[in-house]
């Protein structure tokens, strides 16, 4: 009888490794369940890249168009897009989060898939590092989660956006 289930393991676990996906599928099928847009998975595939937070950091760090001066005809919406340019030119998977808060006031982010912190958004002006969030919840600083936007929660989020640069309206992708 004990050699019965052996033979039966044995075939189950050959079945199981046969039936098994490449390692490039294992990848894209990983990448794509944590890609919210099919959109944005796709651009998995024309070498455009999840990287780590690390990488996203330095890459950050090292961009100083945040340092551009804020005005009514460059705001947010221009920094955001900027941003996803240059990180797009660099080879990383970003998008653009409209984000409404409780108190109306409404801001865009720069979106990045990363293969060790999910996704995280950049607040574009400043640099600063948020956790993914979500309607009916507080925007928390990825690196001190218990430290949050003071707008009050968010009820609204457009993503991933499309934004004018002239006009500053978004809209869903």
């Amino acid at each position: 009888m004990r050699h019965y289930r052996l033979i039966i393991l044995l075939t189950l676990v050959l079945t199981l490794v046969s039936c098994a996906p490449s390692a490039s599928q294992i990848q894209f099928a990983v990448a794509t369940t944590q890609t919210p847009y099919p959109e944005i998975a796709a651009e998995l595939q024309t070498g455009i890249r999840e990287v780590t937070r690390a990488e996203l950091m330095d890459f950050i760090q090292k961009d100083k168009k945040n340092l551009k001066t804020l005005t009514t005809s460059y705001n947010c919406v221009n920094f955001s897009i900027d941003l996803v340019n240059r990180a797009k030119a660099a080879g990383m998977i970003a998008w653009i989060v409209g984000v409404t808060f409780a108190d109306q006031e409404r801001h865009t982010f720069v979106a990045f898939m990363t293969s060790d912190a999910d996704i995280v958004w950049i607040e574009p002006q400043t640099d600063e590092a948020y956790v993914f969030s979500d309607i009916g919840r507080p925007l928390c600083f990825a690196n001190h989660p218990s430290k949050c936007w003071n707008k009050g929660l968010i009820t609204d989020i457009i993503q991933p956006a499309e934004c004018d640069p002239v006009s500053h309206e978004c809209r869903q992708e």
